[in-house]
């Protein structure tokens, strides 16, 4: 079967926000994580409560240009670095990362992404 998946990203104005971008599941993340960046998650060799880093978070930021992450229940929040792009952002998360961890060989974006968030007030919480 498929990782099925949609997209959500921030926008800025009228054009998708290089800030960042949701992406959607019908199966929960295999870990959750509150927004954390790069040097955060790197500074030290366990979480404040002194659990072990995940594998799952640990290979997101092994991505080229993924800058912070947030996992939360069936959803997943990635920002990159202002010289990346996301289509091989998204590229390598999904081929490096989402698969394997989900346990699937292939993606299907089901219809319906919102990509309509025109200001601060109308973005998601993280």
């Amino acid at each position: 079967m498929a990782l099925k998946y949609k997209l959500e990203a921030f926008r800025d104005g009228t054009k998708p926000s290089q800030e960042g971008v949701f992406i959607h599941f019908l199966e929960d993340v295999p870990c959750y994580q509150s927004l954390i960046t790069k040097e955060e998650y790197f500074g030290s060799c366990t979480d404040s409560e002194g659990a072990e880093k995940s594998d799952f978070i640990t290979k997101l930021f092994e991505v080229e240009g993924v800058v912070e992450v947030s996992s939360k229940a069936y959803q997943l929040y990635i920002i990159k670095a202002e010289l990346f792009d996301w289509s091989s952002v998204l590229t390598n998360v999904f081929v490096n990362v989402l698969l394997e961890a989900f346990g699937e060989t292939t993606v299907e974006e089901l219809p319906g992404s919102r990509m309509t968030i025109t200001d601060s007030v109308q973005r998601r919480q993280l």
